[in-house]
């Protein structure tokens, strides 16, 4: 029965050590870092000089017959006088970051760029009776901004999908106020004084891009939820005296393969290198949470003196037990060691008679991928 246990635990678990999985991970951005702020503005007017040749490409698809066909007329005409056209232009802003939670990513073709998206926007309630001021902007082609404002009395209180900023955070951080496409001002009562702002943070349209000077490092704070795979080869547990029959402390060692479901809370270490882009550094966390495993015990005359009905021959009875309980880890890169306390339960015939069943115990674990424990994971 151990051999079969040992078997199935190494096959549900394989996939597991490819690679740890990880989910709702963030960054925590301070304000104050600068950003470029890449958004396409559709429309540009373009001037054309007289007599420039002016080439319209228009390209067609055609998947009949089982082929895909791409099929490109080219039309042509000379710019006349005060000739201009219509076309897309990429803008490019420059501001200061505004603290919050944010996805970091390197560009994989151009490693001189931090890719940050923001996360949404939270969902704010703004009471009854509160005045507001709605400012919608819309970027032009040479980078001004052109304003829709509106002032109302909220009737019943509204929820809105933006981001709350005070007043002190906008004196000292006003970039986001400029630039944001929405805005809400929020007044006291008095509906003379801005009590706070709605912004949003986020324009799903743009692109937000980190710059650092050559050999400046980062190090923000990282949080997330993981889950992957983790064997506990040291088990330690304590003796105990029951019914005035003593029970010694007993060490085991085996690879109780099991999961593991932790919060990480870490840091995100970046440094720019001229010529070779952002270098991601090796990350460094604390990772706290529960584990689940399973396994098997050899009862025999030693270990079950203090059941009512002990075994007091020479043979053995195989039993399975599951394993739950929490642990602290250390992780660098995809390598984690940690410290555990758990709990076994026994299960299947004489499952009572184990001195250590419903017993607490201490471990030492690993957990790291066996594709590379060394390689970060995505």
């Amino acid at each position: 029965m151990k051999s079969f246990v040992f078997i199935v635990l190494i096959f549900s678990t394989i996939s597991f050590y490819g690679q740890t999985y990880t989910t709702l991970n963030s960054v925590e951005i301070p304000s104050g870092y600068k950003l470029k702020v890449t958004k396409n503005i559709k429309d540009c007017t373009v001037n054309v000089l007289e007599n420039d040749s002016i080439n319209i490409v228009t390209e067609y698809k055609n998947s009949s017959g089982g082929k895909q066909q791409s099929i490109k007329i080219i039309s042509g005409r000379k710019a006349g006088k005060n000739d201009s056209i219509k076309v897309d232009k990429k803008l490019t802003l420059n501001i200061e970051s505004l603290e919050g939670k944010a996805n970091f990513y390197i560009d994989e073709e151009d490693k001189t760029k931090i890719h940050v998206n923001y996360w949404l926007n939270d969902n704010v309630v703004v009471p009854a009776g509160k005045k507001i001021k709605i400012i919608e902007r819309t970027l032009e082609c040479d980078t001004s901004y052109s304003e829709s404002i509106k002032s109302q009395i909220l009737n019943e209180s509204t929820f809105y999908n933006l981001w709350r900023c005070e007043v002190w955070e906008i004196k000292e951080q006003p970039d986001f106020y400029k630039n944001s496409n929405k805005v809400i001002e929020v007044f006291k009562y008095d509906g003379k004084t801005i009590d706070y702002y709605l912004v949003n943070k986020y324009d799903r349209n743009a692109d937000y891009v980190l710059e650092l000077k050559n050999r400046e490092f980062i190090e923000f704070k990282e949080t997330g939820w993981e889950f992957g795979a983790v064997t506990i080869p040291l088990k330690m547990r304590p003796g105990y005296t029951k019914n005035n029959i003593s029970v010694d402390q007993e060490i085991e060692g085996d690879l109780n393969l099991g999961i593991f479901s932790s919060y990480k809370i870490g840091k995100y270490r970046a440094r720019y290198e001229r010529h070779q882009g952002f270098v991601k550094l090796a990350n460094v966390s604390l990772n706290v949470g529960p584990f689940f495993s399973l396994g098997t015990v050899d009862l025999d005359k030693n270990n079950t003196t203090v059941s009512s009905d002990p075994i007091m021959d020479d043979s053995t009875k195989s039993i399975g037990y599951f394993s739950t309980g929490g642990g602290l880890m250390v992780s660098i890169y995809n390598f984690r060691v940690g410290a555990y306390l758990g709990w076994d339960f026994g299960f299947g015939t004489k499952n009572n008679s184990w001195n250590y069943d419903n017993r607490p115990w201490f471990g030492l674990g690993v957990s790291y991928s066996i594709k590379n424990p060394w390689k970060e994971s995505e």
